[in-house]
């Protein structure tokens, strides 16, 4: 397929792409050094939009302090505040004061120094060298980092995606619980048949002795029935 043109604000071949216009620091502040992949935002909350991004080792101008926030001077773009979470709700400390004001200074110069983000978002990076924001080894500032409030988000975001079912499984049984049935074994096989009752009559083997038998208890029969002799006078 055909070549994209190149973009109207695109500088010709050749050239270096032009320049940020380099911010002096404002009076009364002091510069910082990031432990961590950091943001820094419009207001003072993870939900604010985002002003710009730095990683470790990048300096930021703090104009003043307000709980776990700085107030930064904002060298990314026109919004009027930009703030940066210096520590987690753990505790963390994600930046500091830096031990060197002048060394730190000339790095927060350098940095601005870096050429502009090519149009089309901050995935590239304010320009290549290694002296931009979130430079070194080619990205420039704005490589996308995940910062340790970011991690925190995703951390609460998985524990409420887990299926009800399956916190339940994962859950132990309660103190005094009776644990859960076992499966039932495989049925067994039908116990032996009883043997078959015993007959209460049955065709006699003898049929001539069964019949002068019969003959005699008919008359015990009859003898029993009689009534007893009469006493004698």
């Amino acid at each position: 397929p055909a070549a994209a043109p190149p973009s109207a604000d695109a500088p010709p071949a050749g050239e270096e792409p032009p320049k940020k216009e380099v911010q002096k620091p404002a009076a009364g502040g002091t510069f910082w050094t990031a432990l961590s992949a950091v943001k820094a935002r419009d207001v003072k909350a993870s939900s604010g939009e985002i002003c710009g991004e730095m990683k470790k080792g990048d300096v930021f101008h703090v104009l003043g302090q307000d709980g776990d926030w700085c107030k930064v001077q904002n060298v990314w773009d026109e919004k009027p505040e930009c703030w940066v979470m210096f520590q987690n709700k753990k505790g963390k400390q994600m930046a500091e004061a830096a031990a060197d004001q002048a060394d730190a200074s000339a790095k927060w110069t350098k940095q601005q120094e870096a050429p502009a983000a090519p149009a089309g978002g901050l995935d590239g990076g304010f320009g290549g060298g290694g002296g931009g924001f979130g430079g070194g080894g080619g990205g420039g500032f704005g490589n996308k980092q995940m910062s340790d409030e970011e991690a925190e988000l995703l951390a609460m975001l998985k524990g409420f995606s887990k299926e009800p079912a399956a916190a339940a499984e994962e859950a132990p049984p309660a103190d005094g619980a009776p644990p859960a049935a076992a499966e039932p074994a495989a049925s067994a096989p039908a116990a032996a048949s009883a043997p078959p009752p015993k007959p209460k009559a049955e065709r006699a083997t003898d049929q001539a002795a069964a019949q002068a038998k019969w003959t005699k208890m008919q008359e015990g029969i009859i003898a029993k029935s009689a009534p007893p002799p009469a006493a004698a006078a």
